[in-house]
């Protein structure tokens, strides 16, 4: 049972955890203005660092930050981005890779992968269509009012949990595979 640094159970506070959330949504254009100001902890300690600490990947695969903004202009869903209140800012729990790539995107610290729709252009060398295109773009976040660092980290793990894909499973993804298809219908 995880304790509050007051002593208090978090149990009892689990209902208004459960009530105290809120689902937002936000163009990248209005992310980017409020993460600028001084109210956003878009990098709080607790937040894991990124996946890939490369941002601007020339060869043939991207990094995961190119894949994230790649993403938006092939229109896709980027997730959700978890946050909450937290010492007066909003904090990150979830979501992190996220919003880095996509703030740096804006801030031309890395071009789109060479197999985007604008290959190898920074922001900054976008047309007004596609700086539209980008800014647009609708982002989901689910946001809690203030709570415990210990629910914090349990609303991550929880958001994290995930089984492995095996090779078959993967091989499955890219659609439907004449060869799974007649073994399943064997099976």
């Amino acid at each position: 049972m995880l304790i509050n640094s007051d002593g208090r159970y978090l149990s009892l506070q689990k209902e208004n955890i459960m009530k105290n959330w809120i689902y937002v949504e936000r163009t990248v254009e209005q992310f980017v203005n409020e993460a600028n100001r001084d109210n956003w902890l878009v990098d709080p300690e607790w937040q894991r660092l990124d996946c890939d600490p490369v941002l601007n990947r020339k060869g043939k695969r991207a990094s995961k930050a190119q894949g994230i903004v790649n993403s938006i202009f092939e229109g896709l869903d980027i997730g959700e981005i978890k946050l909450c209140d937290y010492d007066g800012f909003k904090a990150s729990i979830d979501g992190g890779n996220r919003k880095r790539a996509i703030l740096a995107f804006f801030d031309n610290k890395f071009a789109l992968p060479k197999n985007s729709k604008y290959p190898g252009a920074y922001y900054k060398d976008l047309d007004e269509n596609a700086k539209k295109e980008f800014l647009g773009y609708k982002m989901r976040f689910i946001e809690y009012g203030e709570i415990a660092t210990q629910w914090i980290g349990r609303i991550f793990r929880n958001t994290n949990l995930t089984t492995e894909v095996n090779r078959q499973e993967m091989r499955n993804s890219y659609g439907q595979n004449p060869v799974a298809v007649l073994v399943r219908r064997t099976v």
